[in-house]
């Protein structure tokens, strides 16, 4: 009977032993928090992204409509996307170009994301159809070929250059 003793105990238990539990609770401990970070960071990334996408696209929708309704001429304007876009605020910045028959006109979207400002800024330049004065006669007469003023594309523009620009900023 000693014989069939012995033999049951050396066959192997179904389960595991109490180390290898520990060891295993170890290691998901140190592992966990790790990928959890990860996904975090992931999903902070993307929702950045999303809100940088709108941005532009807004920016870009604010550019549009003041060239085409002519309120660019502010030399400076800002507000918010009302009911839609809460979240985001614009400005507008009209500057001097080389050439006196543009202007550059500059939007900038703002918003805020955990207590960090961020922003994008668009600009393109704009045909002023603004009258050159002649020094003999002090008349003024237009000048330029395009016709009626508006904003040169950033694709570019005959008789202007397009000069648009896209910068992501950060304070």
């Amino acid at each position: 009977m000693t014989h069939l003793a012995t033999s049951r105990r050396r066959r192997p238990r179904g389960g595991f032993t109490i180390v290898e539990l520990l060891a295993t609770l170890t290691l998901i401990c140190i592992v966990l928090p790790v990928a959890v970070h990860g996904i975090v960071l992931c999903l902070e990334t993307a929702s950045h992204s999303r809100q940088q996408a709108e941005a532009t696209a807004l920016a870009q929708s604010k550019l549009a409509e003041l060239v085409a309704t002519g309120q660019w001429y502010d030399a400076q304007s800002e507000g918010d996307f009302g009911d839609d876009w809460p979240q985001y605020q614009w400005a507008a910045w009209v500057y001097t170009w080389e050439d006196s028959r543009l202007s550059e006109l500059d939007v900038r979207v703002a918003w805020s994301r955990r207590g960090k400002d961020y922003g994008v800024l668009l600009s393109t330049l704009v045909y002023t159809g603004s009258t050159a004065t002649t020094e003999t006669t002090g008349t003024t007469g237009t000048t330029g070929t395009s016709g009626a003023g508006g904003a040169a594309p950033t694709t570019g523009m005959t008789g202007t250059s397009g000069a648009g620009r896209t910068t992501g900023m950060s304070p």
